[in-house]
C-alpha cells in the first residue's frame, strides 16, 4: 500500500517492459516477474523514495527560495505601497524558485532510491534466488526508475512551492505590517 492517495493510477509500467516479461514468462514459466507483479511493486518503491528524499529536499529548497525571495522582494518593492502587490510578487517568485530547486536536487537522489527500493522488492519476491533473473529485475528497475521519475520529481516539486508559498507569508509579516502602518499615518 501507498501513503500518497491513488499513486497506483499514476505509475507507467512500459509496454515493451510487459512485451519482454511475457516472453521471459513464456521461456520459463516458474517465473516470478510478471506485469502484475510490476503493477504491484513499482507504486511502492515509488512511494518509498518520495517518503524518503521528499522532506530534506522541500525543507532545503524551501529555506533558499525564502531567504532570497525575501530579501529580493522587500528591496525591489521598498517604495510599494500596496502591500498585495508584495505579497503577489513574493508568492509569485518563490513558488517558481521554491519548485525549480527542489526539482533540480530530487532528480538523481530520487531515481537511486526508486532504483534501490524496486530492486529489494523484486528481489525478496524471487523465491527461488534464480541468478538468471538478475539481468531482467535489473532491466526492470532501470525502465520503471526512469519512466517514473518525472511522478516523483513533479510531486517533490509541487511541495515544496506549495511549502514555501505558506512560508513566505510569515517572512514577510514584518515588511507588510510596515507598509499598513506608513500607509495608515498618511
Amino acid at each position: 500500500a501507498t501513503v500518497i492517495p491513488n499513486l497506483g493510477v499514476y505509475i507507467t509500467i512500459n509496454p515493451s517492459l510487459t512485451q519482454l516479461l511475457k516472453q521471459h514468462a513464456a521461456n520459463s514459466p516458474s517465473t516470478f516477474l510478471t506485469p502484475a507483479t510490476l503493477k504491484r511493486t513499482v507504486p511502492v518503491a515509488v512511494d518509498r523514495a518520495i517518503r524518503e528524499i521528499i522532506q530534506p529536499v522541500v525543507d532545503r529548497s524551501m529555506t533558499i527560495a525564502c531567504i532570497t525571495t525575501k530579501e529580493i522582494v522587500t528591496k525591489d518593492y521598498a517604495m510599494e505601497g500596496d502591500e498585495n502587490r508584495m505579497r503577489k510578487a513574493a508568492q509569485l517568485m518563490v513558488a517558481n524558485l521554491a519548485g525549480s530547486l527542489a526539482l533540480v536536487t530530487c532528480r538523481e537522489p530520487l531515481k537511486a532510491s526508486v532504483s534501490t527500493h524496486l530492486r529489494t522488492l523484486l528481489l525478496e519476491q524471487d523465491k527461488k534466488d534464480e541468478t538468471n533473473n538478475l539481468a531482467l529485475i535489473e532491466q526492470c528497475v532501470s525502465i520503471c526508475a526512469s519512466d517514473n521519475l518525472e511522478l516523483g520529481c513533479m510531486l517533490i516539486e509541487k511541495a515544496a512551492t506549495e511549502k514555501a508559498v505558506r512560508d513566505m507569508e510569515e517572512g514577510l509579516t514584518p515588511a507588510i505590517a510596515a507598509r499598513r502602518r506608513h500607509r495608515e499615518m498618511d
